[in-house]
């Protein structure tokens, strides 16, 4: 049967794992990338760097929650592979990995890690534990112990900063790397917990390279796409600076001494 535009052996039930906002089909929308929605047409609104009507409403139906690794992008290409959970099979969840939504399995624990305690244990007959699961706890919160029972507690606060958007390495041998960090709070001073290309490691948040990017026209035929070279500044060298070019974004090396770029 043809299911939201899609050949499927049969159909979800009415709403089922549909968020109420997704991804417009391909015919609804213009599909040019962005990076705000100031650079959309209309009222279209800028969705994992793509002009949609509206965006995808991560892991919203099915139960457990989208595993999140900070910085890992396994594309540059921030394509809907799905558009509600309704569309994943089994179990799975539609969730933002990256800058692309897709189908992954289910994590039974929200992102983030609990707060620290201070070690001391009650067992007192007065604590009680109010939860037992992250799914019995309101919004962003975890079930994390207390010291003195179970509670549902705000997560650990991530450090300033964003890291940086990076591609696992393609290398010939398999990356055997152990994570040297599972949160910022593994980390000295300001630096934040990374994906870098192999493993979690610790290293300075992202930093944008000076100057700015010129306005790229549109992309005249879009048969001409290639494959995002960045996301961001951090694959480019220390004079470019990873811009729009109309039919994909690239490094752009700017002009020396005038913090400008080259006109297109």
């Amino acid at each position: 049967m043809c299911c939201s535009h899609r050949c499927r052996a049969e159909c979800p039930a009415q709403g089922e794992g549909t968020p109420t906002s997704g991804p417009a089909t391909p015919e609804g929308h213009s599909g040019q990338r962005c990076h705000s929605n100031q650079d959309c047409p209309g009222a279209e609104r800028c969705c994992s760097h793509r002009c949609r009507q509206a965006c995808p409403a991560q892991g919203s139906g099915k139960p457990g929650f989208c595993p999140v690794r900070n910085g890992l992008y396994f594309s540059y290409e921030c394509e809907a592979r799905c558009r509600g959970d309704g569309e994943c099979p089994g179990a799975q969840k539609c969730c933002l990995r990256g800058c692309d939504h897709e189908c992954l399995a289910p994590s039974e624990e929200k992102p983030g890690i609990c707060p620290l305690t201070d070690g001391i244990t009650s067992d007192s007959p007065s604590c009680k534990s109010s939860c037992a699961e992250d799914k019995e706890c309101a919004g962003d919160q975890k079930c994390c112990d207390s010291g003195c029972g179970r509670t549902c507690q705000a997560p650990e606060r991530e450090k300033p900063g964003t890291c940086p958007k990076q591609k696992p390495w393609q290398t010939l041998v398999p990356c055997n790397e152990q994570d040297a960090c599972i949160h910022d709070r593994d980390c000295p001073r300001q630096e934040k917990c990374c994906f870098a290309g192999c493993a979690m490691r610790c290293g300075p948040h992202y930093k944008e390279h000076p100057g700015a990017c010129p306005r790229a026209k549109a992309c005249s035929d879009p048969r001409q796409r290639r494959s995002n070279q960045c996301l961001d500044d951090h694959v480019c060298e220390r004079h470019e600076k990873c811009c729009e070019t109309g039919c994909r974004r690239e490094c752009v090396a700017m002009r020396t001494g005038t913090g400008t770029l080259p006109s297109p």
